[in-house]
């Protein structure tokens, strides 16, 4: 957690992100915090990050996300 402003810039994109409900969109659940971190109750997604999943594919073209967003 770093300071006032960062945080507060952090709960406005959750509370976009809990608002949101769209199968190509991760869901979150909950988010609290403590004296050092935020912590975010998410949806579990198989197979990874997509940017995981970038660093290991050399060309991550149309079909590729395609594949990925399905």
């Amino acid at each position: 957690k770093a300071s006032d402003k960062f945080v507060k810039t952090i709960y406005d994109e959750l509370n976009v992100l809990k608002s949101l409900d769209h199968p190509g969109i991760v869901k979150i659940f909950e988010y609290y915090q403590d004296e050092k971190n935020v912590y975010i109750i998410m949806e579990y997604l198989k197979g990874g990050s997509v940017y995981d999943r970038m660093k290991v594919v050399a060309r991550f073209g149309e079909r590729e996300s395609a594949y990925i967003m399905k």
